[in-house]
């Protein structure tokens, strides 16, 4: 009773009808429909950060992805040094020096992996890319990953945790993930 009284005091619940009954006011809607961000220890956002990195060197060695990430760059404040709601990062995606058929095998396997149904031909063919940045992401919420050219990352302002030139291991000698 003393919570429903408080939260009378607030503006969030009025009396409706008998003294016991209660209902949400309008500011109480808005309160219940507020996204609240959660925010994360800087151990567990750098932690998020160097699992990333790995994930990001497991794609360019891995066969399944006919694509490898060439940079990744922290366009948020870097090093994490204060809890935050989340950490932005760019990432820049490449060809991998593989055939076209064996691109075109590895891309139409994500697909089939994937189980989605593409609504448009760009849905289709894109595809690839969506498949490497889910797998970065790996459902984190701590991360925001935006991906943008190899050109237009250079021209963001931020620090470089990752970059790889597509000298890794990709054909053959690759493993898969």
């Amino acid at each position: 009773m003393e919570t429903l009284s408080f939260l009378e005091q607030r503006g969030y619940l009025q009396k409706w009808g008998k003294e016991t009954y209660w209902t949400i006011t309008m500011r109480g809607q808005v309160l219940v429909h507020r996204k609240f961000f959660k925010s994360f220890r800087p151990i567990t956002v750098r932690r998020q950060v160097d699992e990333l990195v790995e994930r990001a060197a497991a794609v360019n060695t891995a066969i399944r992805f006919p694509d490898y990430v060439t940079c990744l760059k922290v366009t948020s404040k870097y090093p994490i040094t204060v809890a935050s709601s989340g950490i932005s990062i760019a990432f820049a995606l490449n060809r991998k020096n593989i055939t076209e058929e064996k691109y075109e095998q590895a891309a139409n396997i994500l697909r089939r992996e994937s189980n989605e149904k593409f609504g448009n031909i760009v849905q289709h063919i894109f595809y690839p890319h969506t498949a490497i940045r889910k797998f970065l992401k790996s459902g984190s919420r701590i991360l925001k990953l935006e991906q943008f050219s190899a050109e237009e990352i250079q021209q963001l302002q931020g620090t470089i945790i990752f970059e790889d030139d597509g000298t890794s291991k990709t054909n053959t000698e690759a493993s898969s993930v």
